[in-house]
């Protein structure tokens, strides 16, 4: 959930290769996530299913240090761990 603007992620499908967006927060189950042991974010009907940062480049994003690509929710894989893990941190 993205508070600031009242949206949440939500995947296309509960299936590998669907598309990642944001949308209007609802129940849906395509809304619904959990932070794994191992830091993957994983759909929670679906736990073998997790948000995955597509290979390549990118796209310049407003400076070197900003660089925009796609997601997809893909089968969780060590082999795609650097583009599957993620780490939180609170808000200061």
């Amino acid at each position: 959930r993205m508070p600031e603007y009242e949206l949440c992620l939500q995947a296309e499908s509960a299936s590998a290769g669907a598309s990642l967006g944001l949308a209007d927060c609802g129940d849906a189950e395509t809304q619904t996530w959990m932070l794994q042991d191992s830091s993957e974010f994983a759909l929670a009907a679906s736990q073998q299913l997790c948000v995955t940062i597509e290979e390549g480049p990118g796209i310049d994003a407003g400076g070197p240090q900003y660089v925009r690509r796609g997601g997809r929710l893909e089968t969780c894989f060590p082999q795609a761990s650097d583009r599957q893990r993620w780490t939180t941190a609170a808000p200061q």
